[in-house]
């Protein structure tokens, strides 16, 4: 909490209003549930976790926030009362404030976010818009609200230790899924029915593994020729049948009480063909040339262009049409970009994808997706745990 609230004095911030749940999750260490909650943080003091009062009573004697974290409760709708998060909220946030010593003060809100995570409840996501806002602005006419979000961005990206260990739990039941398929996969099975594979094993035995409130995991199967077109931004697993020595493509986000992992793995339903094979090696070496000086202060385009010489050697280098990776943590998809264009320096405490790929149409399509941390000593491979093989 030290270093965030360091990021707030030096952004000229007294605190920040949080509603995005991943964000709740961030500054307070609890998940709400169905995306009614908030965060209230300030530069100076303790942070506030505003929840409504049935939540409180059924979830927080087995999910408690973190230590350092105050509880405020709301009434919310009833049987005979019809009001939404942010008349709820209202209630009891002008006490909140006040007591923070915010009510006239500088807020930092979530006004660009554009992206924010499912929940534990699947079905749909609340997130903060303009009538967040005006409810705020009625509540604290004297107060400034400024735009936050790149300092929460920015903050995110640095991983605390005890975040890195609840994403590498998610690695942990991401790798579930591809246990199953491996087990499952067979000629003739439909894409739809392994990615169903996968997802299950999650659901089923993720759930409840050392002492995980809710897994989920997200599958995208591609498969045979198919598999070439997996890196376009309109994968989806089709009812397409897997042909005898396919190679299979699985993109796999996943999460664990609000932290991701984010892999892929490529099996092959037989036995693969060598070009295939040839494809699957190179891909598997240019990652490895990334990761090898994955280390603070090396410039990020440093790593994209080890990857990319490695595999412009070898002749696939027009194969590989995306960037090199991204950051994890309480999305599926953060930052930083691990892209040519983007000059930043990696920074101990970073956690990143490294996935290179190779895609040749009529072929197939080749990505080994690991996970790594950014240690002072190097790159700590956090998804080892399922090692690669076709």
């Amino acid at each position: 909490m030290a270093r965030i609230q360091e990021a707030l004095r030096d952004n000229g911030l007294d605190g920040l209003f949080c509603r995005v749940s991943e964000h709740v999750l961030y500054f307070t260490g609890y998940w709400p549930q169905n995306h009614v909650g908030a965060a209230v943080v300030p530069a100076n003091g303790m942070p506030v976790l505003v929840l409504s009062e049935l939540e409180a009573k059924w979830e927080l004697g087995t999910y408690p926030p973190s230590s350092n974290v105050e509880v405020v409760t709301f009434p919310f709708e009833s049987a005979t009362e019809l009001r939404g998060p942010n008349e709820s909220m209202a209630v009891v946030l002008p006490s909140v404030f006040e007591r923070l010593g915010l009510s006239g003060k500088v807020i930092g809100v979530e006004q660009s976010v554009e992206q924010s995570n499912v929940g534990i409840f699947q079905g749909e996501v609340k997130h903060p818009a303009q009538p967040t806002w005006d409810m705020l602005k009625t509540l604290f006419p004297k107060a400034g609200f400024k735009d936050a979000t790149g300092v929460l961005m920015g903050l995110r990206a640095i991983k605390s230790e005890e975040e890195i260990s609840a994403i590498k739990l998610a690695v942990e039941v991401a790798v579930m899924g591809f246990a199953a398929a491996r087990e499952a996969l067979r000629p003739g099975m439909k894409e739809v029915e392994l990615a169903s594979v996968i997802e299950s094993a999650i659901h089923t035995r993720g759930t409840g593994h050392k002492g995980v409130r809710q897994a989920r995991g997200y599958a995208c199967v591609y498969t045979g020729p198919r598999s070439a077109k997996q890196w376009t931004h309109y994968a989806r697993s089709t009812d397409r049948a897997i042909g005898q020595n396919d190679i299979v493509i699985m993109e796999l986000g996943a999460f664990a009480d609000g932290y991701w992992a984010d892999l892929t793995r490529n099996f092959c339903a037989g036995k693969p063909p060598a070009k295939a094979q040839e494809m699957y090696e190179v891909a598997l070496g240019a990652q490895r040339a990334a990761i090898e000086i994955a280390k603070p202060g090396t410039p990020i385009p440093q790593l994209d262009r080890a990857a990319r010489e490695f595999m412009a050697k070898r002749g696939y280098a027009e194969y590989w049409p995306h960037g090199l990776g991204h950051g994890v943590g309480t999305a599926y998809h953060e930052g930083p970009p691990l892209h040519a264009a983007n000059n930043q320096p990696l920074q101990a405490g970073m956690v990143l994808t490294i996935e290179p790929g190779i895609y040749i149409e009529g072929l197939a399509g080749i990505r080994p997706e690991d996970m790594i941390v950014v240690r002072e000593t190097g790159a700590e491979v956090i998804s080892g745990v399922f090692p690669h093989a076709l």
